[in-house]
């Protein structure tokens, strides 16, 4: 009984290392984008090429912006996106998106500002994780 106790604990520990594994070396990179945007009475713009910046928006109103992602990997990839920060529920995007090996792909984001969005800076990041995918 010992024994199998034993192989049994093993056993996990393999399953749980090779898991853990595959999520830390699947992953093929990771990007930080800083996002911002001022919700005020009135609009303006910025034109920052180094982060997401949407500038000033009234309430209610909303902006957009695309990133280009290029996959220079010789494999599809698929992206995971995430935001992170005040911004957070105002910022509209895929979470999951495919690329082609080669491709470029435009990838749109939307900030949003209600009525009842109250005036302020609001920032943060959006994470960007390249996963190779799996056929």
């Amino acid at each position: 009984m010992k024994k199998l106790s034993y192989f049994l604990f093993a056993f996990s520990l393999l399953i749980l290392v090779v898991a853990v594994a595959f999520l830390y070396f699947g992953q093929l990179d990771e990007m930080l984008i800083p996002v911002s945007v001022n919700v005020s009475d009135k609009a303006g713009f910025d034109l920052n090429a180094s982060a997401l910046s949407f500038g000033s928006i009234p309430r209610p109103a909303q902006a957009s912006r695309n990133v280009v992602f290029e996959n220079s990997y010789n494999l599809p990839v698929f992206l995971s996106i995430s935001s992170e920060g005040e911004i957070e529920n105002l910022l509209h995007h895929d979470r999951f998106v495919r690329v082609e090996a080669g491709e470029e792909k435009r990838i749109g984001f939307i900030v949003v500002s209600e009525q009842d969005t109250e005036s302020g800076y609001y920032s943060g990041i959006v994470r960007f994780r390249v996963f190779p995918l799996i056929r």
